[in-house]
């Protein structure tokens, strides 16, 4: 405790170099310092139990009975993850770890009660098996306990640090393992030394919440979604309670890909590390057994193992592995352990053969020794330095609602599981034997690397469906059964609630309700609403109800022709509807009821009677429907021609497709854009066949210069169909297509064409156009990820160069920000910085998916830092942690244009810019001539302003204003009258008051050029009167003002330059 004390009274004049050196932030250490300390004495405590307990038992039963050992902590986990499971979303975490460190002090209080008895071989099995059944719901829960204090991007870099207490309880709890043999002298003392070390961490949860009142992020992010789970839940703990959440998390499990990945890993990683143990335990008592005390040895021996291990691992904790999670990724990072974790395999089995051979250059008890060590520090060392830390993280792309459940599943219920295949494999008689124990474990190894990598490979996947659920997660129930009413009694009573309803929409409701649960039974009843029902919509919308329920009785095909003949379109048009859907749109006896529709008022139920006509087969034979569809097609409404073209795609025959033909070149876009819809809808055997498809290529290559984008994007569909050579040729000129979903659409289809398409893209990125060059490496990077997926990193990286530089600008611009001009100015940086943003997520939903891309971008919106942690998460996998790193920040409300220039100076070295290189960027002839107008414009605003304030305070100033405002009465307002004096006044104005030299007049002038004449008459109307006279005395004098007007300073620019008195200068303020 003393730590946390010093921290928080001390730590301002120490704790910035630790922030620095552990990558904390200073606000962070006092609970990072708690949560450490509870690491710490966790596992001391562990350490100091759990060797004295191994050895102990090894002495008295040996590994004959270490197999059941497995198997019956396997069973015991089982019923403390009953136990657990029903609580773990219901109570507070804080709270639900102290009850399981309560439940295992008790154990260990009853194992000390059977040492005093005398019953030490069934004490010490007890407290064996009650140590193991423990870590199963403790050590989960600690790490869930931990995580709910931060974000996901928050946790990669406090993890590690905080989990390095483990390592640090390992190294104190390990080498003073002998300590406490030698002072206590008896196996009940490092016992009770265990039981204390419980105790501290109880006491340290329980002050969390009180020296730190700090509100965890899970708790306002769920509350609602507990509430309203508690209310529908049983009562937790109960049985059903159990089974209830147990089925949801395998139920979760089961539709998860990713989940069940992990499952798969898990599993065979639990069965692998018994197996270790097992080998370990031999070894150890192949050298221990003869020793005096094997108990004492083996102890000492196991504890200085894992102080050792844990003082090599500890630097690499502190100071390597919370870099490399943010370096790597969490996905690449959860590699580590599973490679390694063969290779230890490997050696293990290699020393283990080598063992007491001459060559090796070591005694038999020596190689025994390393290769017994290997095995255990696998096991108990680097399982927990390089896995925990990102299985911890690997858990933050479940949603909120289900993780505790599905963490519990997977590492609470799967993990017994696998310790009980493993007992009951080494109880197999074949375990005698080198080979089996050896050969099965390297199978493990491999198989875990196997679902490891396959858990990268759908951890973005899990992020993107993580973040869509966590918008939407609390607006579902559970789904609903189907049902079925079947009781008279019932439906009357609905049908009484129906009728006495004056509302149309509860009409409507009911009527909805008894079709869908009312079957045969409901027609009679909402034949006689329909009857009843007052309004069109009503009738309508029971029509569509009763046609939905698929009602075909001959009383309800009836109802539905009489209907026919409603006074309203709208209902005229579902009662078709409806009787298509009855029997067909090629029914015989729907022919004429619709051909008789063609000649309807409502334009809704021709076209109804159109679609039921165009899919009889036999259109074009029925004369009447052919000369309608003329009319269509030969009016001159565009409109009517679009939808005759919805008709012709409902035909789909070779004449339809020749009039849509001729269509698509039509100068009107709707009917030309329904033709283009309808043309790629027709099938392949009418579309491409050998003789139509040069001619249908010919024509897709002229509308990829429509001007309507969807026609362009429709065009490139249909010739991804043809896939030829031309016409891949022709979908790589459109590249850099104005429109975005053209562009998507282009690199769709290129890149299904795969790396056959690599010679013909590549030349384009040396094309003269950026935008050319930058869609042909994200068609190369689809195309061959390895090759050409780094072109997309420098675009984006260009991308973000640009942004941060701009942030640069607005930095400089922050003193002037009361001025319009410069907030204007300011606004036309951050929408280019907006653009540029939607151009890297382009770029990367054309290379990933826009569907996964869009959930990203909504998430990094949200208001909810969580959200926006997940959703770097996520960008992580798209690009690198490097770019999500950088990309952070601009979605960080609350960071400043000063942090972030200060950001984009130590990325790139962007060079800080003062006002006058940020006035000559903005000024100089770049192409951008609204903001070189903006610019313009805002200098002027500043120093008017300026000269204003200045003139308030003087002697004076009240008729100087008066002056002013006499004279702009008298002034003229044509555009030659404020040219001139502007382009004075600019001159002025940059180099009087930015301190500028050398600026050229000639550049002036152009500039004020490419100012629109309403933003000048703006600027004139709002600052005329705060102009100058005259030009300032330093400056060339203007010419005479022109008869009978009184402009500012002088005549238009081309009038001759007369001689003219020069004014005094102005005050140099």
């Amino acid at each position: 405790m003393w730590l946390i004390v010093w921290l928080l009274n001390n730590g301002r004049t120490t704790i910035p170099s630790l922030s620095k050196l552990f990558n904390i932030r200073p606000a962070e250490w006092p609970r990072v310092s708690m949560l450490f300390l509870m690491f710490v004495f966790v596992n001391m405590g562990t350490v100091w139990g759990n060797s004295i307990v191994y050895a102990a038992f090894l002495e008295r039963d040996g590994l004959a009975g270490l197999p059941w050992i497995f198997i019956f902590s396997a069973a015991l986990s089982i019923v403390a993850i009953a136990a657990y499971t029903p609580f773990v979303d219901r109570i507070a975490n804080d709270k639900l770890l102290n009850i399981i460190f309560a439940v295992e002090t008790g154990g260990i209080i009853l194992g000390l009660l059977l040492l005093e008895l005398g019953y030490s071989d069934m004490a010490f099995s007890f407290l064996y098996v009650i140590g193991l059944a423990w870590l199963a719901v403790a050590g989960p829960h600690l790490i869930t306990y931990t995580n709910e204090f931060y974000d996901i991007q928050t946790a990669k870099r406090m993890m590690p640090v905080i989990i390095a207490g483990y390592r640090v309880g390992a190294i104190v709890g390990g080498l003073s393992v002998f300590l406490l043999n030698y002072w206590l002298g008896d196996p009940r003392g490092v016992v009770t030394a265990w039981l204390a070390a419980h105790a501290v961490v109880m006491a340290l949860v329980w002050l969390m919440p009180h020296l730190i009142k700090t509100q965890r992020p899970s708790v306002v992010s769920t509350a609602a979604a507990s509430a309203k789970k508690q209310r529908a839940s049983p009562r937790p703990g109960s049985v059903q309670a159990y089974l209830d959440n147990l089925r949801e998390g395998f139920r979760y499990t089961l539709k998860s890909p990713y989940l069940r990945w992990m499952v798969a890993g898990t599993l065979l990683l639990t069965i692998l590390m018994p197996l270790l143990e097992y080998r370990a335990s031999e070894l150890f008592l192949r050298v221990y057994s003869d020793s005096p005390n094997p108990t004492g040895s083996i102890s000492n021996f196991v504890g200085y193992l894992r102080g050792a291990g844990n003082i090599i691992v500890l630097p690499m904790l502190l100071f390597g592995v919370s870099r490399i999670i943010a370096r790597l990724g969490v996905a690449n990072a959860t590699l580590i352990f599973p490679a390694s974790n063969l290779v230890i395999v490997l050696g293990l089995i290699a020393l283990q053969f080598s063992s007491g051979q001459a060559s090796s250059g070591l005694t038999g008890d020596a190689a025994i020794l390393i290769a017994a060590s290997a095995a255990y520090l696998d096991r108990n060392v680097f399982r927990l330095t390089f896995w925990y830390p990102v299985e911890g993280l690997l858990y933050n792309a479940v949603p909120l609602r289900v993780k505790g459940r599905a963490r519990a599943f997977v590492n609470g219920l799967v993990t017994p599981v696998g310790a009980l295949l493993a007992g009951l494999l080494l109880l197999l008689p074949l375990v005698s034997t080198l080979w089996f124990v050896s050969g099965l474990m390297v199978i493990l190894a491999v198989a875990c690397l196997v679902s490891i990598l396959t858990v990268r490979k759908f951890y973005s996947r899990a992020l993107i469906k993580m973040l869509a659920e966590e918008d939407y997660s609390f607006l579902f129930s559970q789904e609903a059964s189907d049902l079925s009413v079947t009781d008279p009694a019932a439906l009357a009573s609905l049908e009484r609630r129906l009728e006495k309803s004056d509302d149309p929409e509860f009409a409507i409701f009911m009527a909805r309700l008894i079709a869908r649960i009312g079957g045969s039974a409901a027609a009679p009843i909402l034949t006689r609403a329909l009857t009843n029902a007052g309004t069109p919509y009503a009738r309508a919308a029971i029509i569509d109800a009763m046609s939905a329920a698929d009602m075909r009785e001959e009383a309800v095909a009836q109802t539905f022709r009489h209907c026919l003949n409603d006074p309203d379109g709208r209902v005229r048009q579902s009662a078709l509807s409806a009787l298509a859907a009855l029997n067909g749109p090629d029914d015989a006896a729907l022919r004429q009821p619709a051909l008789d529709a063609l000649q309807d008022s409502n334009a809704a139920v021709r076209m109804e009677a159109f679609s039921i006509l165009s899919q009889s087969g036999d259109f074009y034979q029925m004369r009447p429907a052919v000369d309608a569809l003329d009319r269509l097609l030969n009016a001159d409404n565009p409109h009517l021609q679009a939808q005759g073209m919805k008709i012709l795609g409902q035909i789909a025959n070779f004449r339809a497709m020749k009039t849509l033909s001729d269509f698509l070149e039509h100068p009107a876009d709707s009917p030309r854009l329904e033709a283009m819809l309808a043309f790629a809808s027709l099938p392949d055997d009418l579309l491409l066949t050998k003789t139509r498809a040069p001619e249908v290529l010919a024509l897709m290559i002229r509308r990829l210069d429509d001007p309507v984008a969807r026609v362009r994007q429709l065009a490139l569909t249909v010739l991804n169909r043809i896939d030829s050579r031309k016409s891949q040729q022709a979908v790589v000129k459109v590249l850099n297509d104005a429109s975005p979903d053209v562009r998507a659409a282009a690199v769709e289809s290129l890149a299904r064409a795969g790396k056959a398409i690599i010679p013909l893209v590549r030349p384009h990125l040396n094309a003269a156009d950026p935008a050319l060059r930058k869609m042909a490496a994200v068609v190369l990077s689809r195309v061959d990820r390895r090759e050409f997926g780094p072109l997309i990193e420098e675009h984006i990286n260009h991308n973000l160069q640009a942004i941060y530089r701009n942030h640069g600008y607005l930095q400089v611009m922050t003193p002037f920000a009361s001025s319009t001009g410069v907030t204007l100015l300011q606004d036309t940086l951050r929408e280019q910085n907006q653009n540029t943003l939607d151009e890297i997520f382009t770029l990367l939903a054309v290379q990933n998916g826009s569907q996964a891309i869009d959930v990203v971008v909504d998430s990094l919106d949200s208001s909810e830092a969580r959200a926006r942690s997940n959703a770097l998460e996520a960008l992580e996998t798209f690009t690198s942690p490097q770019t999500a790193e950088l990309m952070g920040p601009l979605f960080d409300p609350d960071a400043a244009s000063a942090r972030l220039a200060q950001l984009g100076e130590e990325t790139w070295g962007i060079t800080p810019l003062d006002a006058n290189a940020v006035i000559d960027a903005f000024t100089a002839n770049t192409g951008n001539a609204w903001r070189r107008a903006i610019t313009v414009y805002a200098l002027g605003e500043v120093w008017a302003n300026e000269r204003v304030g200045r003139g308030a305070g003087g002697q004076g100033s009240r008729g100087e204003r008066e002056k002013g405002r006499k004279g702009e009465r008298g002034r003229g307002s044509g555009e030659r009258d404020v040219f001139v004096p502007l382009v004075c006044w600019l001159r002025w104005t940059m180099r009087v008051k930015t301190g500028l030299r050398g600026v050229n007049r000639a550049r002036l002038v152009e500039v004020a050029r490419l100012i629109p004449w309403p933003l000048w008459m703006h600027l004139m109307q709002r600052f005329r009167s705060r102009l100058p006279t005259c030009p300032p005395a330093h400056l060339p004098t203007c010419p005479k003002p022109r008869p009978k007007s009184k402009p500012l300073c002088g005549p238009p620019l081309m009038t001759p330059k007369p001689k003219c008195v020069r004014p005094p200068a102005p005050p140099n303020d």
